[in-house]
C-alpha cells in the first residue's frame, strides 16, 4: 500500500529507484547506470505473485497493489493485445556489466519513441 516500503518478498525487484514521480520511468527507453546502458522495452505487469507470501507460498491478505488502485492509478494498455493492466516497474535490459551499490545514480537518457497509453484515470 501507499506509505509503506516496498517489500522485496513480494516484488523481488533488481533496482529500486528513489527521487523521480510515480510514473516518470515509464517515459524512458533507455538509461545508464556506472558507464552502462539499460535498455527499457517496455513495463513490467503486476501479476498474481505480488499477493503471495513467497515464505509460506500462500496468499496474503496484503495485497499490495491495493494503493495503486486506490489512488486511481490508470492502467497501461498493452499495445499487442489491448489488455489494461497495472504496471509499477519496467523491464531492463542492461548492455553490459556493473556492480549497482545503494547510492548509485541511475540517469534516463532517451525518451521513448511512443509513448505509454493509459486508460482515462477513474477520478
Amino acid at each position: 500500500g501507499l506509505g509503506v516500503d516496498p517489500d522485496p518478498n513480494r516484488f523481488r525487484y533488481q533496482v529500486l529507484l528513489e527521487g523521480i514521480p510515480f510514473r516518470e520511468m515509464h517515459k524512458y527507453s533507455l538509461g545508464e547506470i556506472n558507464r552502462v546502458l539499460v535498455e527499457q522495452p517496455k513495463p513490467c505487469d503486476r501479476c498474481e505473485t505480488t499477493g503471495v507470501d513467497q515464505q509460506k507460498g500462500e496468499f496474503s491478505p496484503i495485497k499490495p497493489l491495493a494503493g495503486i488502485v486506490r489512488i486511481g492509478a490508470a492502467r497501461w494498455i498493452r499495445p499487442d493485445n489491448d489488455k489494461k493492466v497495472h504496471i509499477v516497474g519496467e523491464n531492463w535490459l542492461p548492455k553490459g556489466s556493473t556492480y549497482i551499490r545503494v547510492g548509485d545514480t541511475f540517469t534516463y537518457t532517451k525518451l521513448r519513441k511512443e509513448p505509454l497509453v493509459f486508460e482515462e484515470t477513474k477520478r
